[in-house]
């Protein structure tokens, strides 16, 4: 049934007078660079979905228990009416005393007892461009250490976008790094799709609280071409009235196989039947 439905759709788009419409779409085939946001509920204001988390923690929830699962969202303790996530770290004396501590292999403290994670379902290759925005405060001030992981805790590189420092106050973080082949790992992990944030980095142990996170990726953009094989043809049609069919018009998207970005064939900032007809129209029309 739905293979019909794309069927019958497709050949009646195909018939639209493209003068029917409001505004005209002019496509050059020049390649746009953007960036696309791969975060799911950054703002933390959103439903939490049941199947996914972007967001997820390793911490002692309690000093002789380790948690490793979804973050914990609560009230901004600045503004109670916003949503933030809080990260709590023990103290190196509390890590001593529970007998439990994670050390770094020569009896110290080890900035990993904490850990933040930032996921993406996406992986990143070799020499893709990743930009990190969020804000970010904690109770103490302390410098966060950040590391490429493929999974969370699925070690990549110990270095990825360098240091992070924080203050007792609210502040807004942007970073921007080229992914190296070691912090991809494409031999290793198959890639990279998360951020580690090495918390426990001042043994009196803090609280932070993360916010308006995103995770974003470089991407250059041929406008019409979907599937990304370097043609506009009938198959991106094909992928567009997928993309529409399932729903999946607006970000964090979910059919990774296709460029988003091209779909919005006459950049009105929509995935709809318009671009469908447009991109139909320019095929059957380009010299």
């Amino acid at each position: 049934m739905a293979t019909k439905q794309k069927l019958l759709t497709l050949l009646f788009l195909a018939f639209i007078p493209t003068a029917m419409m409001a505004y005209e779409c002019e496509v050059n085939g020049d390649r746009n660079v953007s960036f696309v946001d791969v975060v799911e509920n950054g703002d933390l204001e959103g439903e939490p979905s049941n199947d996914w988390s972007s967001f997820w923690v390793l911490e002692w929830r309690t000093m002789n228990e380790q948690f490793f699962g979804p973050a914990n969202i609560v009230v901004d303790p600045t503004n109670a009416n916003n949503h933030c996530i809080k990260v709590v770290v023990r103290s190196e004396a509390e890590a001593r005393e529970a007998g439990n501590m994670i050390d770094d292999g020569n009896g110290n403290y080890a900035p990993y007892e904490s850990v933040f994670f930032v996921q993406s379902k996406q992986e990143f290759e070799s020499g893709k461009v990743l930009r990190l925005t969020m804000r970010v405060k904690a109770d103490r001030e302390a410098v966060i250490q950040t590391q490429a992981h493929r999974a969370p805790d699925e070690y990549n590189h110990w270095n990825l976008f360098g240091n992070i420092h924080v203050t007792d106050t609210w502040q807004t973080v942007e970073k921007e790094v080229v992914l190296t082949p070691e912090m991809a790992q494409m031999g290793y992990a198959q890639g990279m799709r998360t951020v580690a944030f090495l918390l426990a980095t001042v043994p009196e142990g803090n609280v932070f609280y993360f916010d308006d996170i995103k995770l974003e990726y470089e991407s250059m953009t041929q406008k019409g071409d979907l599937n990304n094989d370097g043609q506009v043809d009938i198959y991106d049609v094909t992928a567009l009235i997928d993309i529409i069919l399932e729903g999946d018009t607006t970000p964090p998207y979910k059919m990774t196989q296709y460029d988003h970005l091209a779909a919005d064939f006459n950049n009105d900032y929509s995935i709809d039947i318009y671009d469908v007809t447009f991109l139909i129209d320019f095929i059957l029309n380009k010299e």
